[in-house]
């Protein structure tokens, strides 16, 4: 995978890991075409979802995938075998 690639994926991750610590929302928003082309590879999925209250708003964006979380965990450096 490219730099570009990779950076898309760890906003994904990173995105999924803050909103399991209660911040924000699981995915991130992008009209890339290097993102259109991780959906379409199986790392990341379009998602789509309505966020109430007195105006709801629909939010669409990536979210990233267990094959996702692999590649960019196994790109990572961090001595782990």
């Amino acid at each position: 995978m490219n730099k570009q690639q990779l950076n898309i994926l760890e906003k994904a991750y990173i995105a999924e890991i803050s909103s399991s610590a209660g911040g924000g929302i699981n995915c991130i928003q992008s009209k890339s075409k290097v993102a259109k082309k991780l959906a379409d590879d199986g790392y990341l999925e379009r998602v789509s979802f309505v966020i109430g209250g007195g105006i709801p708003v629909k939010v669409e964006g990536y979210q990233i995938t267990h094959a996702g979380i692999m590649a960019y965990c196994e790109s990572c450096d961090c001595g782990i075998d």
